[in-house]
């Protein structure tokens, strides 16, 4: 093999990579209602939620929980981002609040789409952790807009 081809095929491998990396993988938070939201957002991003896949009588779900949230640990650090998606003001976010800080510690971008009780400051927390400067907040009334909105604020920001 030539050299001139050795380095267009090197080329091509270093612009696929980067391609597939402005396309990132997604941690998808929220509550347990919203999993066939996030489902359906597969058809658009990529999206390595495992938890979304299990129904309420999985064995994970009932009596396994330490194995499922240790895929929700694996999947919130090995994806590029971590999306939330609170569709009610008043939805309890806890389990999202411990992805949040795995996410945060494994240097990801942490969007928050619409806010929350549990994202805001109240009587007995000041809710510090959403001043982190990897946690941004997103407005969107449609999952699929926050979750366009969020990837191309993540882009922008690998792209610089």
């Amino acid at each position: 093999m030539n050299n001139r081809l050795k380095l267009a095929l090197a080329r091509a491998l270093v612009a696929r990579h980067n391609r597939a990396k402005l396309e990132p993988t997604i941690y998808a938070a929220g509550k347990i209602w919203y999993a066939p939201i996030f489902r359906k957002l597969r058809e658009s991003f990529k999206i390595n939620s495992r938890w979304i896949d299990y129904s309420d009588d999985h064995r994970f779900v009932k009596t396994r929980k330490d194995i499922l949230w240790q895929q929700c640990l694996e999947d919130s650090t090995s994806a590029d981002m971590m999306i939330i998606w609170s569709g009610d003001y008043d939805d309890e976010q806890r389990g999202v609040l411990v992805e949040t800080g795995q996410a945060l510690a494994a240097g990801k971008f942490v969007y928050l789409i619409n806010s929350g009780a549990s994202f805001e400051a109240k009587s007995g927390s000041d809710a510090a952790y959403a001043h982190h400067p990897r946690f941004v907040k997103i407005e969107a009334r449609e999952p699929h807009v926050g979750f366009g909105l969020a990837v191309k604020h993540w882009q922008n920001r690998a792209r610089a």
